[in-house]
């Protein structure tokens, strides 16, 4: 009786929803709201979508000492302003041995003074304060630096010292080392192109190609296939790293599938490439649609980070609110057995403190105090059918 109501409300919302999409001036009420989306679409815009609950409680800050989260698909981490490593998630992903999934954040006893963090969907590395990193998971293409095709708990990366940071993705590992050079293993760099790259502020991984965003606002990307990266102007970027002239002012870099988006110091969010899920965040309800030129993400302008995975993406704006679009965006509603998408930002609801966020295994932001929050997919109950609005995640 249960799934029947949740399809009749679906057929209800969705009905009114396709009654107004295309533009046609019948949006201008009913399910669409300006909370969802900020303002109106432009012509020929998103399919609408429901409003939150404007009562929805908003959720007080917490002290905690949280300096960074990370998620996978199969693992979550985050890093303590001490230094500790907790995780949660797959035992072959969590960092250390376990015979059972890992259902809670756990410390990583083996590694101390830990100063940054990343995870994929396979394998995590993370670095430790004299420069070196550590990988676990799994390594069947060198993704943990050397030959071990899987571990569980952290082994140490050959050849790489005076990291700082580490990106990792389905394509590999990169560290980025003090003098902001990179080094990269796994398939990502074939060529080693990266070791040309200075001045590295960030860089993202992803399965079809990578991106690198340098100190002077430029954007470089590699493909990781036959084809070009999105908003490469030629094949210029096949194999090796290689400037996407459209790009300027960009201060970080999150790659989704085939499609790439950046945060430019203005506070404008750019997307491009080819969209499955409304990951593009343009409103155009046209899935499967490819943007060859860097296009804004509708009604963002003040954006201070953005964060995502996959077909789902998410920005925090100036005024510490968190904004996704994609896959599971409305998933904070409780509607998990609808498959919800959007083509433009939805506000996530009770979330007014955020500093970072992460969408690549779940949806989890970071505050200003320092506690982590979970929303929509990441607070699924054991039937895996309700997710829930943003909770606090405990992180001993």
């Amino acid at each position: 009786m249960r799934s029947l109501m949740l399809i009749a409300l679906w057929v209800s919302i969705v009905g009114g929803a396709i009654a107004c999409g295309g533009g046609d001036s019948s949006c201008d009420g009913g399910p669409c709201r300006e909370d969802v989306r900020g303002d109106r679409p432009p012509a020929g815009g998103p399919m609408c979508f429901p409003s939150y609950d404007s009562g929805t409680q908003v959720l007080p800050d917490q002290m905690g000492t949280t300096v960074k989260i990370a998620t996978g698909q199969n693992a979550r981490c985050a890093l303590l302003q001490n230094g500790a490593l907790y995780c949660w998630g797959d035992a072959n992903y969590t960092g250390f041995a376990s015979a059972v999934p890992v259902p809670t954040p756990t410390l990583v006893p083996s590694l101390s003074q830990v100063i940054d963090v990343d995870v994929a969907t396979f394998h995590s590395c993370a670095v430790v304060t004299d420069g070196s990193v550590f990988c676990w998971g799994s390594g069947g293409y060198r993704e943990l630096g050397s030959n071990i095709r899987m571990s569980p708990t952290p082994v140490l990366v050959e050849g790489v010292s005076n990291a700082v940071e580490v990106r990792v993705g389905s394509a590999g590992s990169c560290a980025i080392l003090r003098d902001r050079s990179a080094r990269c293993w796994g398939p990502v760099d074939p060529r080693e192109s990266v070791s040309t790259l200075r001045g590295v502020v960030d860089i993202a991984i992803g399965e079809t190609h990578s991106c690198a965003v340098l100190s002077d606002r430029s954007l470089q990307c590699i493909s990781h296939s036959a084809t070009p990266a999105p908003g490469a102007s030629g094949r210029e970027t096949i194999g090796q790293f290689a400037p996407i002239a459209a790009v300027s002012d960009a201060i970080d870099v999150v790659v989704l599938g085939s499609a790439t988006c950046v945060l430019l110091r203005s506070g404008v969010v750019q997307c491009w490439g080819t969209s499955g899920n409304g990951q593009l965040g343009t409103g155009v309800c046209d899935f499967g649609r490819t943007l060859a030129l860097p296009t804004a993400v509708h009604g963002i302008t003040n954006a201070t980070a953005i964060g995502g995975g996959g077909s789902s993406m998410c920005a925090v704006l100036s005024d510490r609110t968190v904004h996704c679009w994609g896959t599971g965006a409305l998933a904070p509603l409780g509607l998990h057995s609808v498959p919800w998408l959007s083509t433009v930002p939805v506000r996530v609801p009770g979330v007014e403190s955020a500093v970072a966020v992460d969408a690549s295994g779940g949806f989890f932001g970071r505050t200003v105090m320092g506690s982590v929050l979970a929303w929509g997919t990441s607070t699924l109950d054991e039937s895996g059918r309700r997710p829930g609005p943003a909770r606090y995640i405990q992180i001993p």
